[in-house]
């Protein structure tokens, strides 16, 4: 899905600095 593809560049490229504070921003 088009969410895994960003999922998976978030992961491997420089938006993973931003993964974190995506995280905690949903999990509140």
């Amino acid at each position: 899905s088009q969410g895994s593809h960003w999922f998976d560049e978030a992961r491997h490229g420089p938006a993973g600095v931003l993964v974190p504070a995506w995280v905690e921003e949903i999990l509140g």
